[in-house]
């Protein structure tokens, strides 16, 4: 039987360029918490891959700013990744019955900047405690993003993990934090 009876829902963003190279993927996870976890919820992305023809790198090349929902400014190739999967995370919140406890959001590489901007939707979104934890993410907002961001979470529940010689936490440059 191939029934998914799980309610964890696995997810996939369009990544790539505008026109050139644009791919669905598969890119992240919604899922609840096991034993220990009940109540719950954790949102999982990927980094870069470039077993997609190397449409990430696109994504990451993308440089651009756009406001997100918050009207806050932030790089416009993590943007796009994230606003496609946002129906079917809408979706899987919308179908979790009882309350929710907590929810993390990680990522690594390009899956940290995805991570961060889905952190900053749940918080101001849905109101539910968050937590962030990013491996290697590059910088996804401007200063406005990134305080903002910082406030809505609180500084206590972000934890930002890079190697000071990975030049990936360091890009994009300026206007990006």
């Amino acid at each position: 039987d191939k029934t998914d009876s799980s309610p964890n829902k696995h997810l996939k963003a369009e990544v790539g360029g505008r026109v050139v190279l644009n791919v669905q993927d598969g890119f992240g996870v919604c899922a609840h918490g096991g034993k220990g976890y009940e109540n719950e919820i954790f949102l999982v992305f990927r980094g870069t891959t470039t077993a997609n023809k190397k449409a990430d790198i696109l994504t990451d090349a993308r440089i651009g700013i756009t406001n997100n929902a918050s009207g806050l400014p932030v790089h416009t190739g993590f943007h796009h990744c994230f606003t496609s999967m946002l129906p079917d995370i809408q979706r899987f919140f919308s179908e979790i019955k009882g309350n929710i406890k907590v929810v993390h959001c990680l990522g690594h590489s390009l899956g940290g900047a995805v991570a961060s901007l889905a952190a900053d939707w749940v918080a101001r979104t849905l109101k539910h405690p968050t937590k962030l934890y990013t491996f290697g993410s590059p910088r996804v907002g401007t200063d406005w993003f990134a305080n903002s961001t910082t406030s809505a979470l609180r500084k206590e529940n972000m934890h930002r993990v890079y190697h000071r010689t990975d030049p990936v936490p360091m890009i994009p440059l300026y206007p990006f934090m």
